[in-house]
């Protein structure tokens, strides 16, 4: 529904939402109920979306997308280890699906499964290795496993990709911190700080 999608951009989900079910009614489609489970995942209405991307996945057992989406809205439940089975899905389907990768990378990271964690950001690294994101979620997992010069390596790398990034400012002054660089830790703690401030 062009309507739904529109309330969406707008950020009005609960119109997105109500125009979408209105579609539905008229007219079952796969798309409709993709979107309107975005609109739910977004309004925060987690077990709702959850229902709506299975319905596609019924639908459609092909769409990458829909088990990747299911996924990410699981771990928003801490549903991590439910999570693992889409996310493993969407890859299998899309096998350089690289956005799988480190969504499953993330649920293994809170599973405590650093080191398969990060065979999982290797490889979306692999397939992009311009998201800083992953360098950060990466490093975060060396720092885990205490492989400290790694995780340095990959926090420095985010940095270098989005200078303006806060949390790998964070973690690195976290890090150094750690490893007894205390006044290099307190300058990227600043820096960390200064850029939530919008500065």
């Amino acid at each position: 529904s062009k309507r739904g999608n529109l309330n969406f951009k707008l950020g009005n989900y609960p119109a997105s939402i109500a125009d979408l079910t209105k579609a539905i009614e008229l007219a079952p489609l796969e798309d409709y109920y993709f979107d309107r489970a975005s609109a739910n995942r977004h309004a925060g209405l987690y077990e709702e979306a959850i229902r709506d991307y299975s319905t596609v996945i019924e639908m459609n057992p092909g769409n990458a997308d829909a088990y990747n989406n299911r996924g990410f809205t699981k771990n928003a439940l801490r549903q991590y280890e439910q999570s693992l089975d889409d996310f493993s899905k969407a890859i299998e389907i899309k096998p350089d699906y690289t956005i799988a990768y480190y969504n499953r990378g993330r649920s293994k990271f809170n599973l405590s499964r650093w080191a398969d964690a990060i065979g999982d950001y290797n490889k979306a690294i692999e397939l992009n290795s311009k998201d800083p994101n992953f360098y950060n979620s990466r490093g975060m997992a060396f720092e885990k496993l205490k492989n400290y010069q790694e995780a340095m390596d990959d926090f420095n790398k985010a940095i270098i990709l989005f200078p303006k990034f806060g949390e790998a400012y964070d973690n690195r002054g976290l890090l150094k911190k750690e490893i007894g660089n205390k006044k290099e830790a307190l300058a990227d703690l600043e820096k960390a700080a200064k850029i939530k401030r919008g500065h």
